[in-house]
């Protein structure tokens, strides 16, 4: 490849990454990623990419890089709980019992809970209302495929639409 090609493909590149850099399209690229539509997936693309291979190329990076990152929630049950909130945890546990598949199956010690998660769901909901757990937000590094499968951008590109 010649550096003039390589720096036609890192400009436009560039012009793709400012155009998703807009909320709207930004958008809109997750809803045709969200259905699968190739067809509007490689109208999108078009005008950055007209090169043979982009459609896969771009799709891999905007799968990887863009639409998987962000922030996520974590939380923990709080380290220095009185003997009071200790009691409303073991009956909130006790109560989520039946119907949360995430408790373990015996409320455990307070030293193996210090770097459990709780997922989210009802369960963490009513700890929260409580203030029993410490929440924070980590970053997603946008490696990886996100919720979209490692074989959806060979899928999107060579669909003819939804």
């Amino acid at each position: 490849m010649q550096a003039n090609d390589e720096e036609k493909d890192f400009r436009a590149l560039g012009e793709l990454l400012i155009h998703i850099s807009d909320p709207a399209n930004l958008a809109e690229l997750k809803d045709i990623f969200d259905k699968r539509d190739g067809e509007r997936f490689r109208a999108f693309i078009e005008p950055f990419g007209r090169q043979p291979g982009k459609c896969f190329s771009y799709c891999v990076f905007l799968r990887n890089e863009v639409l998987s990152a962000g922030q996520i929630e974590r939380c923990a049950l709080r380290l220095d709980l009185t003997h009071a909130e200790w009691r409303l945890y073991m009956n909130i546990s006790a109560q989520h019992r039946s119907t949360a598949e995430d408790l373990p199956a015996s409320i455990p010690g307070m030293e193996t809970l210090v770097s459990k998660l709780i997922p989210p769901g009802p369960y963490l909901d009513e700890l929260k209302a409580h203030g029993l757990v410490t929440c924070w937000m980590e970053p997603t590094t946008g490696f990886g495929p996100g919720p979209y499968s490692s074989r959806w951008c060979e899928e999107i590109c060579t669909s003819s639409g939804p």
